[in-house]
């Protein structure tokens, strides 16, 4: 009996794919896959598998002593064997009553601890898409809050369920609890640290995926900001990895917030450099011209020129423009400066380089009129 039930739960594992009740299913907690049905199945053979060894050894260890007791020579072994076998079983009824009811509450608080996960992850999700609007919360926090969420969560059933695990009270089973405690508290620093730098900026909203940063003097379009790194993707598509405390600590210029939050585009500034001899006004036409004729560049607002500078051999100018794509900014550069260049070669102006104002001891400084 117990071979033909063992070999139909062999085939039953191994053929377990249809549709129905009993079907095998992938086990899934929040949205997240724990096990394939593949891995299911395998864990469900070595179940079997164990099930079966111990139904047969039992089974041989209760009929085992019956056919002894006919022998003259392992007659005197049957009354000690029975007895140590009502010990055993009376041992494993005893354990059997202590342990049920605890496995029942660790049951209970799976089921709650899972239906809270999955409540929250369709909550948060509504609000990522835009299903649910509050006032106060922004979409792009859905995500992070979701995952802070669910750690909480599951770090709670794990604080209520562990008492009621098999075992918990037994010193190895408490001396490993304190191992995994001190190992965690060695590590917490800088773990701590990038956690929270990821959660300020996720709830700062000082960027979020796909803008366009500078941070710490890397330049990029934001690919993820996780709880411990940020990670940008260069012009080069080279994948940079910051951990959140050096961005915290460093300059962050984002510069797709503009566009997002106001409707105005990012502002792009060039300077360059003019003899004194050339009238400013004639600098002026030149930068605004330039513009004109430069893709990428934003044709409203219109752009702004100023005399930044008087250097000592040259005026220092600085054009402001609006960039169309954040995506292009190094490209939209790229292509204003190009043609500021043709602009100023077609009018015959030479771009010059600036020379330091030095002052000499015993003399007024040269230009010092000009302030």
């Amino acid at each position: 009996m117990q071979l033909r039930l063992n070999a139909w739960l062999r085939q039953w594992i191994a053929r377990a794919r249809g549709k129905g009740r009993f079907r095998l299913r992938p086990i899934e907690i929040g949205g997240n896959c724990l096990l394939t049905i593949d891995q299911l199945r395998q864990l469900l053979q070595r179940l079997r598998q164990l099930l079966h060894a111990v139904v047969v050894l039992g089974v041989a260890y209760v009929v085992l002593p019956f056919p002894l007791a006919y022998l003259p020579l392992t007659s005197h072994l049957t009354q000690s064997w029975k007895a140590e076998l009502q010990k055993e079983l009376l041992d494993l009824l005893n354990l059997s009553k202590t342990m049920i009811p605890d496995l029942l509450v660790i049951a209970l608080i799976v089921m709650v601890v899972v239906e809270i996960l999955r409540a929250s992850n369709s909550w948060f999700s509504a609000v990522k898409k835009g299903r649910v609007q509050l006032a106060w919360f922004y979409p792009e926090w859905a995500t992070p809050t979701a995952r802070l969420l669910n750690f909480v969560v599951i770090v709670l059933g794990i604080v209520m369920a562990y008492p009621y695990l098999p075992g918990s009270t037994s010193r190895p089973f408490q001396y490993m609890s304190i191992f995994v405690g001190a190992m965690a508290l060695l590590g917490s620093s800088g773990v701590a640290s990038n956690v929270v730098s990821g959660l300020m900026f996720t709830y700062t909203r000082a960027f979020q995926t796909g803008d366009r940063v500078s941070i710490d003097g890397q330049h990029g379009t934001v690919l993820s900001c996780d709880l411990m790194v940020a990670r940008l993707l260069t012009s080069r598509n080279e994948v940079i990895s910051l951990p959140n405390s050096i961005v915290l600590n460093g300059a962050v210029i984002n510069y797709s917030l503009m566009r997002r939050e106001r409707q105005q585009p990012a502002a792009l500034a060039v300077k360059v450099h003019v003899d004194l001899e050339v009238p400013w006004r004639v600098v002026r036409d030149c930068l605004v011209g330039a513009v004109l004729g430069a893709v990428g560049v934003c044709k409203d607002p219109k752009p702004e020129v100023r005399q930044v500078a008087l250097e000592h051999s040259c005026l220092s100018y600085e054009i402001n423009v609006g960039v169309e794509k954040v995506e292009a900014y190094g490209l939209t550069r790229s292509n204003l400066l190009a043609s500021i260049q043709d602009a100023f070669f077609a009018a015959g102006i030479n771009l010059v380089t600036p020379e330091p104002l030095t002052i000499q001891k015993g003399r007024k400084p040269t230009g010092s009129a000009l302030v």
